[in-house]
């Protein structure tokens, strides 16, 4: 899309950059930006699941500070809408 694009661009008599005609695309580098951006996506979804996780400890917890904060970040998440009802009940209780 990005090199349709600049092909376009470079053809339009608004732009007289004669770089743009010589744009040719690196199979190589572009696998490997997509290999970087799925793996990136992945380590953030993983991150932010593990970090409910330690959320839901402490709203299962004792401690009424770590359990407030647990439930708080839980309901502000909005993700997990299933055992969001668990973590109102917790708060209000």
């Amino acid at each position: 899309l990005a090199v349709a694009g600049t092909r376009a661009i470079a053809h339009l008599d608004a732009f007289n950059i004669p770089l743009l005609a010589s744009v040719r695309l690196d199979g190589d580098a572009l696998g490997f930006t997509l290999l970087a951006a799925v793996l990136t996506g992945a380590l953030v979804h993983v991150a932010a699941a593990q970090g409910l996780t330690q959320q839901w400890t402490w709203c299962r917890g004792h401690d009424p500070q770590l359990l407030i904060h647990g439930c708080s970040a839980i309901i502000r998440s909005g993700r997990e809408t299933p055992d969001i009802a668990r973590a109102f009940f917790t708060v209000a209780w």
